[in-house]
């Protein structure tokens, strides 16, 4: 029930207030071609009299008409549209593959509240969005799955912006080096036990961002872990025992 009434909230927050605005009047300018309007239209369309600001008793759900604004509006870009039409596939037309790509559409690129309930319904459709879709390794892709709070994700999106990197994997001097962004992510990724980013948040604090004290604390941290001997030759040089 509370990831429905998300799923609704999020929905109430993409479709602006109709106050004032007659079924005919939201038609005509569907019909000519906008692409807010055509989005309203299909969403009044697939949940009937909730948003009609006139003759609320009198608006019966057709999923035909909601999907054929939908697709109008959705041909234009306009991405919320792009999330109903996953949400009509999958909840009222039962047709996997077509929503899986509209919610792909949704994701594609972004981290918002949006792209984060379109990869939920791809988890339910048995697609794993976050680490088998092609961009999910990219910096944008990276980024949704660290904010969803995977500590994997995070600490690979450091590394991104510690080295300069376009993505893990990817060639060099991609991307600008970011060490404020980067100490956020590895703090992040360490705070939730990622022993790897308490090597790396040693690294930055003794050369990137230089603090002698916050080095010392994770390369003792990482040793603890793991009894690195990297970590234990980086604070002998930092005047520090490992223990």
């Amino acid at each position: 029930m509370k990831k429905w009434m998300t799923v609704l909230l999020l929905l109430l927050c993409m479709l602006p207030a109709l106050q004032g605005q007659t079924r005919e009047e939201l038609r005509a300018e569907a019909e000519a071609g906008n692409a807010k309007a055509q989005y309203q239209l299909g969403s009044c369309h697939m949940f009937g009299k909730a948003f009609y600001a006139d003759d609320v008793d009198n608006a019966p759900v057709d999923y035909d008409e909601a999907e054929k604004w939908f697709l109008k509006a959705a041909a234009q870009g306009y991405r919320s549209a792009c999330y109903s039409l996953g949400m009509l596939y999958q909840n009222y037309k039962e047709d996997r593959q077509e929503a899986i790509r509209w919610y792909e559409e949704a994701a594609n690129g972004h981290y918002d509240l949006m792209a984060q309930q379109a990869v939920e319904h791809l988890s339910e459709l048995g697609v794993d969005y976050l680490k088998d879709s092609p961009g999910a390794q990219t910096l944008e892709g990276l980024r949704l799955r660290a904010e969803t709070g995977d500590a994997e994700a995070q600490y690979h999106l450091a590394e991104c912006y510690a080295w300069g990197k376009a993505s893990p994997k990817g060639p060099s001097d991609e991307t600008e080096r970011d060490y404020d962004a980067a100490e956020e992510w590895f703090l992040k990724a360490a705070a939730q036990g990622y022993v790897n980013a308490y090597f790396d948040l040693g690294l930055l604090y003794q050369y990137d961002r230089p603090d002698k004290q916050k080095a010392i604390e994770y390369y003792k941290k990482h040793v603890a872990a793991t009894g690195n001997k990297t970590s234990i030759k980086n604070l002998r040089e930092l005047g520090a025992d490992a223990f």
